[in-house]
């Protein structure tokens, strides 16, 4: 799934089974009951989508079975989605059906798929201007509540670095380089950039870290999104840069020795 403020945050949505068993045990034991099975699950919200939805509360999918009884061939689409508040009050409620004829990628022409994403082009230009009319009549005429942005989770994608805060990447990965190289303690760090596409991830390992034996304080930092490198660099300190920004920084510790004030 993806916001507008370029972040994205992937939802592994696993089936109900005992609800899906349920529902086929009432149904009636003639085709038109195997016809109408159904797929259905909840899961709860990870990921700021837009200022006008919270990220507390659910959502909800409720799905026919698209190939039917015995895959015997694509019957068409029939998906439900259900967006509930932490109250478990539904606040929005959408319907997707499949109109018309499905379209094999492998058979069309080349003509046939430029006519494709040009019937769409219009409709991809007018998301965002749609977006900021309908917000802003939601806000004005209706008084819906503004969500600011909350910092995006340990398990979401945040947005794309720019130009900036790339080169300060390179800086803040030298500096945490450097930090762990004098460190007089065994400590490793396995750091994690976020927003740099180009960049990968590195272990740093300090030369008191001998061997798979010996004492080590493992630290795994994960950059939630780049608008840290930014604000990095406002601080006096490392220590008060870690702490103050724990919304956009995630750290683990893994074994914790006696001291680490060599890091510091």
């Amino acid at each position: 799934m993806s916001n507008i403020f370029g972040e994205r945050h992937p939802y592994f949505v696993t089936r109900e089974l005992e609800k899906e068993d349920e529902h086929v045990h009432n149904m009636t034991q003639n085709d038109q009951g195997l016809q109408c099975s159904q797929i259905r699950t909840t899961w709860r919200k990870r990921f700021h989508v837009s200022p006008s939805n919270s990220r507390r509360g659910s959502y909800s999918i409720l799905a026919k079975d698209p190939l039917g009884p015995g895959m015997q061939g694509f019957r068409g689409l029939d998906i439900s989605i259900t967006i509930s508040s932490s109250k478990e009050q539904p606040k929005l409620f959408a319907k997707l059906l499949s109109g018309g004829k499905t379209i094999d990628t492998d058979r069309i022409s080349i003509l046939g798929r430029v006519g494709f994403v040009l019937s769409w082009f219009g409709s991809i230009l007018a998301i965002l201007p749609r977006f900021m009319m309908q917000s802003t009549i939601l806000f004005f005429k209706h008084n819906l509540h503004f969500w600011y942005r909350p910092e995006p989770l340990k398990e979401s994608i945040g947005r794309p670095a720019n130009w900036i805060e790339k080169i300060l990447e390179q800086v803040f990965r030298e500096y945490s380089k450097y930090l762990v190289q004098r460190s007089t303690a065994p400590v490793t760090i396995l750091y994690t950039p976020g927003g740099v596409a180009e960049a990968s991830e590195q272990t740093f390992i300090s030369p008191s870290t001998c061997g798979p034996g010996d004492s080590n304080f493992e630290i795994k930092i994960k950059v939630l999104t780049p608008i840290l490198y930014s604000r990095f660099v406002q601080y006096a300190h490392d220590s008060e840069a870690t702490f103050c920004e724990v919304g956009v920084l995630w750290v683990l510790a893994l074994l914790i020795t006696q001291t680490i004030m060599g890091f510091s």
